[in-house]
């Protein structure tokens, strides 16, 4: 699904993209590249050879990524060049970091604290829109978005997406 810049995709349809992986080694969609889920293994694999892995212009310390596919073993977050991606489900488990870890840093790239993140979902009664960095998201959306338990949820930070 595309919503202006913004591409949606189900995670049912990810799934069908994740099994194609015996047969190609990557997918493209439009102009974005995905990682088959055997190149994002080689890339953790890489943690005790090399402190810092590079997909597309972001920078990845290793020893980050590990952090994040340590949580529930389940890919919380992927960037591919400037594309960012959450799983709604593994969103919610970062929310439930709150008490933990006040950001979370990936290479160079600082995402919202679980508790501003919080404040943006608490804004749904008293605003109709949120504005994080350039991107408006109306808080009725915002709801929606959290409420797509079962689907990859995209969220833009500033000009990152």
């Amino acid at each position: 699904v595309t919503i202006g810049r913004l591409l949606l995709l189900r995670s049912s349809s990810l799934q069908k993209l994740t099994d194609l992986q015996s047969e190609i080694a990557t997918v493209t969609i439009g102009s974005l590249l995905l990682l088959s889920p055997s190149s994002l293994q080689k890339i953790t694999d890489l943690q005790n050879e090399i402190g810092t892995v590079t997909i597309g212009n972001l920078l990845l310390s290793s020893s980050s990524l590990q952090k994040v596919t340590d949580l529930q073993n389940e890919i919380v977050i992927v960037t591919i060049g400037r594309l960012l991606l959450l799983r709604s489900s593994s969103l919610q488990k970062l929310t439930d970091l709150q008490s933990e870890i006040a950001t979370v840093t990936i290479g160079s790239l600082l995402l919202l604290s679980p508790s501003s993140l919080q404040k943006i979902t608490d804004l749904q009664n008293e605003i109709g829109t949120v504005t994080i960095g350039n991107l408006l998201l109306s808080s009725s959306s915002l709801q929606k978005v959290t409420d797509l338990q079962n689907e990859i949820v995209i969220v833009t930070i500033g000009r990152l997406l």
